[in-house]
């Protein structure tokens, strides 16, 4: 419930067999991928969210130690920490390895509702969150 309104929001997780009908290279097949939607029925600034994910992952810059922003790569450096953003939106994410190598990956996810900002900068509080990912062993 966000401002008094009852929402929902739906995860999907599947295998992507088919890697270029959702933007992928090849060899992301057999990768999951995970799409999320949100039905609130407010309108306007009400509806705004964003999606926030967090990733650990062998490879990542801590080496899998700590759980890191995951933004949306093709934005570039971005000022909040929102992978999506905007009307009751969707998150969509299908992550791969061009190296197929022993790997544990985890993102934590979190719709959040955007709350202001202060001297401490953005701040954001999460409505739900989930933990979906994948593991390759060699």
């Amino acid at each position: 419930m966000l401002r008094g309104i009852e929402g929902h929001v739906s995860v999907t997780y599947s295998r992507k067999d088919q890697p270029a009908l959702v933007g992928s290279d090849p060899d992301a097949s057999g990768f999951p991928m995970c799409h999320s939607t949100v039905d609130y029925p407010a309108r306007g600034f009400e509806a705004v969210l964003g999606w926030i994910q967090l990733v650990r992952s062998d490879d990542n810059a801590s080496q899998g130690r700590a759980f890191e922003i995951d933004p949306l790569g093709f934005l570039g450096d971005v000022p909040h920490p929102f992978c999506w953003i905007g009307l009751s939106p969707q998150l969509f994410d299908a992550p791969s390895r061009s190296r197929r190598h022993d790997l544990d990956w985890t993102a934590h996810t979190f719709p959040c509702v955007p709350d202001g900002v202060s001297d401490a900068g953005l701040e954001v509080h999460a409505l739900l969150g989930f933990a979906w990912g994948f593991r390759i062993l060699n």
